[in-house]
């Protein structure tokens, strides 16, 4: 006999105080999984991968967290219990059996399970030697990864990553990059020239998200998510390019979110569909419900601003299965493309210059309509001469500049000699007498009538 068990989705976080929480997709719906005493690990493994349509190769994490008067006297301070074998999953439901509170926590995806590790600061190996062993202090790993940073920079996209390397080895590349970046910080290699700084990071190319090695070191996305590391990185990424899309990146309200995947969607010529929708968050998925593509984006707390947690920019679907792209180009979204080419001319482009535009550069054929109407959801700023600023400014030096009033005429018609008299009112004042239209009496009407014909 089986126990429903409640399966949540996301990544585990640790605070500097220690603290470990659990950041699950707000816009998922509930999920279980019917889990035997002893189910042995591969098949609860298999449930997993079958429930969020998983590949067998993709990383998978699966972990639980014992409730809170059980964690005692480390409190929230305790690590996560991991499963890894068939006693772990027997572990974990004799305490479910004790009280529904244990979930059981997925993580997937090479980076996220890397993040992982590094944050749990398990043993790895990379290459012919091993990392964090038994008896390794933190100073000794620093050092030694240290002697992995190079002096030349490398870049390389996900694509040509994944063709040479299998996915438990991205994971081991995403964990390199981890240690490295923490190696920079703690050993203050940021006074080094430029040249000599080679650190992974999170980068766009034209395939979308890709591990980088070269000298924009950000370790916001690697290590941690502090106050200081989330307002740089709300800073730069508030007005981000059309094409570019990425895990951290920061938009300015609900809506500039909204509008910027509608204009990546065009770029890229694909669809996608709102899966969940909820003021703290949304998930964007491909329009093909075979399709792997997601991007899930949530509101930061106490703010207005819309960060995008987790991307999958991988579309899994055909080429076929993402036409009708053109449906996403409404008209604000066409002023959103437009106002990049046309703000520099000081005012608005011409119905026709949008057509062609639209036609030329994103195979979007609109009709005149939505072409007029586009350019009055942005707005474009005029420009200004040059010669009129500093006339108004020497003007207001010598105070000789005069404000008049409006230029205004006298509206057509008589004016009124009354005003309008509201209900129950009459020129003599008080309350208006009923008449009745039965019998012609004062003091009730024809439904409440009762003199007789």
């Amino acid at each position: 006999m089986g126990r429903l068990v409640r399966v949540l989705r996301g990544e585990w976080s640790k605070s500097e105080e220690g603290f470990w929480r659990f950041d699950g997709d707000p816009g998922d719906m509930e999920q279980y999984v019917l889990v035997k005493q002893n189910e042995p690990i591969n098949s609860l493994i298999g449930l997993v991968r079958e429930e969020f349509m998983l590949t067998p190769h993709t990383p998978l994490l699966l972990t639980y967290q014992l409730p809170p008067w059980m964690l005692m006297p480390d409190g929230p301070r305790a690590a996560p219990l991991n499963i890894v074998c068939s006693g772990d999953v027997e572990m974990m439901m004799s305490v479910h059996e004790w009280t529904s509170e244990v979930n059981l926590c997925v993580t997937y995806g090479a980076e996220a399970v890397a993040r992982y590790g590094f944050l749990c600061r398990t043993p790895f190996r990379f290459g012919q030697r091993s990392y964090l062993g038994h008896g390794v202090s933190e100073e000794q790993n620093l050092a030694a990864i240290n002697g992995l940073i190079g002096r030349d920079p490398f870049v390389c996209s996900e694509t040509v990553m994944r063709e040479i390397f299998r996915e438990d080895e991205m994971v081991i590349l995403y964990r390199v990059s981890f240690e490295v970046e923490k190696a920079r910080r703690s050993l203050d290699l940021n006074a080094h020239p430029p040249s000599e700084e080679v650190v992974v990071d999170m980068s766009m190319s034209d395939d979308g998200v890709v591990p980088e090695v070269g000298r924009r070191g950000n370790a916001q996305q690697h290590i941690g998510r502090s106050n200081e590391m989330e307002g740089n990185r709300k800073d730069s990424n508030l007005n981000p390019e059309p094409n570019v899309l990425f895990a951290g990146m920061v938009f300015k309200n609900r809506e500039e979110f909204k509008q910027h995947m509608a204009m990546y969607a065009i770029k890229n010529k694909f669809r996608f569909r709102n899966s969940r929708s909820c003021p703290e968050g949304m998930v964007l998925r491909c329009f093909s419900r075979t399709c792997n593509w997601r991007v899930y984006a949530a509101l930061i707390k106490n703010t207005q601003l819309y960060e995008i947690r987790t991307v999958e920019l991988r579309h899994t679907c055909s080429i076929d299965d993402r036409s009708g792209y053109q449906t996403q180009a409404t008209h604000t979204v066409i002023g959103g493309i437009m106002k990049a080419q046309f703000a520099v001319r000081g005012a608005g482009p011409r119905p026709n210059e949008i057509m062609q535009a639209m036609r030329g550069n994103h195979d979007v054929n609109i009709s005149y309509w939505k072409a007029w109407r586009s350019p009055y959801s942005i707005p474009i700023n005029p420009v200004v001469e040059i010669e009129n600023v500093e006339t108004l400014a020497s003007d207001a030096s010598d105070n000789v500049v005069k404000i008049h009033p409006p230029s205004t005429r006298r509206p057509p018609g008589r004016p009124r000699k009354s005003r309008i008299q509201s209900r129950g009112e009459y020129e003599g004042g008080g309350k208006r007498n009923t008449k009745c239209g039965r019998c012609k009496g004062l003091g009730h009407n024809r439904a409440t009538c009762k003199m007789p014909i």
